[in-house]
C-alpha cells in the first residue's frame, strides 16, 4: 500500500513539474488539474509531495500578479477576471492608484500563472469577437451605440465562459479539486476589502448580440497566437 501511495506521489510530482515554465498553456492547466485531482483523490497532502525525493517541485507559494491599464479598468476585464480567477482557485479584484487601476489575481504560484495567462487570451479574444460582430452589423444595419451593441456581446460572451467552466467541472468531477487553497483564504480575508459597488452597463442589440457572445465564450479555448481586434 505504502509503495501504491508512493507511485501516486510520483506522478503528482511528474504533473506538477510540467505546470512550470511550460510554453504550452493548455499542457500545463491539464497537468495542473490532473495533479489536483489525484491529490484530491488519494488524499495526499502538499507535504507529502514536497519531501519525497527525486523530483524538484516548487514549496507551496502565495503570490498576486498585477496586471495595469492606464485610467479605469473597463467592466468586462473586471468580469472576466472574476470568472477566470475562481476556475483557478484564485482570487481577483481591483486596485487603483496613480492615476491607474490593475487586475490582481491571488493564489497559490502556478495556479496565479495559469489564470493570468488564460485572461490575457481572453481579454483579446472578447475584444476581437466584439469587434468582428460589430463590424457585420454595420453592413446589414445602423446601430445606434456601437459600445452598448459590444457591451451586450460581451455580457453574453462572459457568461458562455462561465458555462462551459461550469460543464467541465461538473462532467469531470472537479468541484472539490478547484476549491481554494487554505492559505490563500487565509491571506485574502487578511486584507479585509469592503464590498463594491455594482456598475452598471448600458446594452443594445437584444438577444441576437447576447446569444452571439454567448455562442463564442462557450467555445473558448487559449489558442496558442494571440488575437488583436
Amino acid at each position: 500500500m505504502a509503495h501504491d501511495q508512493s507511485k501516486i506521489v510520483r506522478k503528482i510530482q511528474l504533473l506538477l513539474k510540467k505546470t512550470t515554465n511550460n510554453p504550452s498553456m493548455e499542457e500545463a492547466q491539464t497537468a495542473l488539474l490532473m495533479a489536483q485531482k489525484l491529490m484530491a483523490e488519494h488524499g495526499v497532502s502538499q507535504s507529502e509531495i514536497e519531501s519525497q525525493e527525486d523530483v524538484s517541485i516548487p514549496k507551496k507559494k502565495v503570490t498576486r500578479s498585477d496586471l495595469k491599464f492606464e485610467g479605469t479598468t473597463p467592466w468586462y476585464k473586471r468580469d472576466l477576471a472574476k470568472v477566470i480567477a475562481s476556475n483557478f482557485r484564485c482570487y481577483s479584484w481591483i486596485s487603483r492608484g496613480d492615476r491607474r487601476s490593475r487586475i490582481v489575481f491571488l493564489g497559490v504560484e502556478q495556479d496565479v500563472e495559469l489564470a493570468q495567462m488564460t485572461y490575457e487570451f481572453a481579454c483579446d479574444a472578447i475584444k476581437y469577437g466584439a469587434s468582428q460582430y460589430a463590424k457585420q452589423l454595420k453592413k446589414i444595419q445602423y446601430a445606434s451605440s456601437i459600445t452598448a451593441v459590444k457591451n451586450n456581446y460581451m455580457l453574453g460572451w462572459i457568461n458562455g465562459l462561465r458555462d462551459q467552466f461550469e460543464e467541465q467541472i461538473n462532467q469531470n468531477n472537479w468541484g472539490l479539486v478547484l476549491v481554494k487553497d487554505a492559505l490563500v483564504i487565509k491571506e485574502y480575508e487578511n486584507m479585509n476589502f469592503s464590498n463594491g459597488r455594482a456598475s452598471r452597463v448600458s446594452v443594445s442589440g437584444g438577444a441576437n448580440a447576447r446569444n452571439a457572445g454567448y455562442r463564442d465564450g462557450k467555445g473558448f479555448s487559449s489558442p496558442s497566437g494571440r488575437l488583436r481586434a
